[in-house]
């Protein structure tokens, strides 16, 4: 007997595995305990009001308007398809916006603290980012990111239906593989970026759409595709600008390998074809 919709149901034991998989691997990437001197140097500075600044400066909260847009723009998108009922298009648009801002702002996070321990932030490469004044402690950066992706793995569970949750826990996982392997590697990281950010769009449609799949990314695969484009180009500006400092820190970006002008014109990789189709 089929459940009518909207009715909660009890999360699979395979996907609870994945989602604490997941958790395990996005904290695994903050690495060992911060060295004492180390420490010592990032406490120096800080405060309670001063940490508070410095992790929303990390979080570029700027970005969320814009992830909130996708997600909205993506149900407009598919607008023609089956609807569900509208409080469950509400409800799981609401889950939608969350769960991408908690990643979009994680994920800024992770970024920072990585490149930080990584030693490519240093105070001649990024003198201004707070974990290297020591505006925010390393330690109270991996105490938000515990408890904002444990928030994150609470609000999937709540997400319907399975492809809806599913299309958010491969947003997760790219995002978790863009900061440990896919950042380093030339070009690749520029178009998983691109397709994470883009990915808000298709999780808008998915939302809105009855049924239980991935067909209503058919209705927004063009706009998805253009706003992919989009961030692939914004991602190469952002790496010219930075390009000395890449440099100067080994990180072969596209400005590095293949100099700034060849860099800022390279088109975004192929679009291909709507999905399904």
């Amino acid at each position: 007997t089929s459940l009518p919709i909207g009715t909660p149901t009890l999360v699979p034991s395979r996907f609870r595995m994945a989602v604490t998989v997941t958790l395990a691997a996005t904290l695994s990437l903050l690495g060992p305990r911060v060295r004492p001197s180390r420490r010592r140097a990032a406490v120096a500075s800080s405060s309670a009001t001063g940490e508070l600044r410095g992790l929303l400066q990390m979080a570029r909260l700027k970005n969320v308007p814009m992830g909130a847009a996708l997600v909205a723009f993506g149900a407009y998108g598919a607008r023609h398809a089956p609807p569900r009922p509208p409080t469950m298009v509400a409800s799981q648009l609401v889950l939608g916006v969350a769960t991408t801002t908690i990643v979009t702002t994680g994920s800024m996070l992770i970024n920072d603290y990585h490149d930080w321990r990584g030693g490519v932030d240093t105070a001649e490469t990024k003198p201004g980012r707070p974990l290297v004044t020591g505006e925010v402690r390393p330690e109270t950066v991996k105490l938000v990111l515990k408890w904002g992706y444990a928030l994150h793995l609470t609000l999937l569970c709540l997400v319907e239906p399975a492809a809806l949750r599913l299309l958010v826990l491969a947003n997760t996982l790219l995002t978790y593989l863009y900061s440990v392997h896919l950042k380093p590697v030339t070009g690749v990281k520029n178009a998983v970026c691109a397709g994470i950010i883009s990915m808000a769009l298709g999780l808008g449609a998915v939302a809105r759409a009855a049924g239980d799949g991935l067909h209503p990314l058919r209705a927004v695969w063009r706009p998805l595709a253009a706003v992919a484009g989009l961030i692939w180009h914004r991602e190469v500006l952002m790496d010219i600008e930075d390009v000395e400092g890449d440099a100067a820190a080994g990180v072969r970006t596209l400005p590095v390998a293949l100099g700034v002008g060849a860099a800022a014109r390279l088109p975004p990789p192929p679009r291909g074809d709507p999905p399904g189709g």
